[in-house]
C-alpha cells in the first residue's frame, strides 16, 4: 500500500484510500488539497467543551484520533499509546507540544462531540475523494454497491448524555473500496429504520446503485 504523505494524517489516510480495490484504474491518490480539506473538516466540528481550561484544541484531538484509528488503534487507550509514541516532529505536525492527551481526556472529548455534524463533514469529504475514482471504476464495474449495517461502538457505553446506551451508528460502506462513505447516528430515541432514508440522502444520486442491508 503506498504511503503518500509528509505527515501522519496524509500517510495513514493515504494508505487507506490508496488501496487497490481490484483494478489499477480504481485507485485514487490523495492530493495535498484533499489533506487540507480533511483538516478543515476536523477543525469545523463544534467543540462541546467550555473554552476555559482547554489544553488541546478539538482539531488536534480529532486529528490524533483519525490517525491512530487508521493506523490500527481500536480503543481510547490504544489511541493514547499511539500518540505517546510519536516522534517530536510528528507531534508538531499534529499540533501537539511535548505532552499528549491521555485516554481519559480522549474519552471525555470524543464521546461528547456532535457526532452528526462530524459525520456529515467527514462523509462529504470521503465522497469528494472517492467520486472521481468511482466514475473511473464504473467502466469495468457498472454499479456502485453499498452495504448498509448498524453497529454499536465499543467503549462508548455510559458516554456523557447517553446513560447506559453506547453510541450506535448506521453506515453505508462502499463495497468495492471498503470505505464508509455515509454514517448517521442512531440515538436511543429512535432506531435504524427511520434513519435509513437519512443515510441514503447523504449519497445523492442513487442511479444504478445497489444497496444491500445486513439483517
Amino acid at each position: 500500500m503506498p504511503a503518500v504523505s509528509f505527515s501522519p494524517i496524509g500517510a495513514v489516510v493515504g494508505d487507506l484510500f490508496g488501496v487497490d480495490g481490484g483494478s489499477p484504474e480504481a485507485t485514487r491518490a490523495l492530493t495535498a488539497g484533499d489533506r487540507v480539506r480533511l483538516v478543515e473538516v476536523l477543525a469545523a466540528a463544534p467543540d462541546p467543551r467550555a473554552k476555559r481550561g482547554v489544553r488541546y484544541p478539538l482539531r488536534v484531538i480529532l486529528a490524533v484520533a483519525v490517525c491512530a484509528t487508521l493506523a490500527g488503534a481500536r480503543s481510547f487507550a490504544a489511541v493514547a499509546d499511539w500518540a505517546a509514541d510519536l516522534t517530536p516532529g510528528h507531534r508538531e505536525q499534529l499540533g501537539l507540544d511535548t505532552a499528549v492527551p491521555d485516554a481519559v481526556t480522549l474519552w471525555r472529548v470524543l464521546t461528547r462531540i456532535d457526532a452528526a455534524a462530524l459525520e456529515h463533514g467527514v462523509g462529504a469529504w470521503l465522497r469528494s475523494v472517492l467520486g472521481p475514482a468511482a466514475a473511473t471504476a464504473r467502466r469495468w464495474q457498472p454499479r456502485l454497491v453499498l452495504a448498509v449495517d448498524g453497529k454499536a461502538l465499543r467503549a462508548t457505553r455510559r458516554a456523557p448524555g447517553r446513560g447506559d446506551q453506547p453510541v450506535h451508528l448506521l453506515a453505508a460502506l462502499d463495497h468495492h473500496r471498503g470505505v464508509v462513505v455515509a454514517p448517521v447516528d442512531v440515538d436511543a430515541k429512535t432506531n435504524e429504520i427511520p434513519r435509513f432514508s437519512d443515510l441514503l440522502d447523504q449519497i445523492g444520486d442513487l442511479t444504478d446503485v445497489v444497496v444491500t442491508v445486513d439483517a
